[in-house]
């Protein structure tokens, strides 16, 4: 019953330029994230 169901809430719409970009950046920023904390725990 707490569980979000995405499908109904996601829009129908494609995605805006702004909307592919801040998805670009998060998934960027998370990559770089990871990747940091591997290299510091590796090094």
């Amino acid at each position: 019953m707490a569980m979000i169901d995405f499908e109904d809430r996601a829009p129908a719409r494609p995605l805006s330029w702004g909307e592919k970009l801040l998805a670009t950046i998060v998934t960027v920023l998370s990559v770089y994230g990871i990747a940091a904390t591997a290299w510091s725990l590796l090094t």
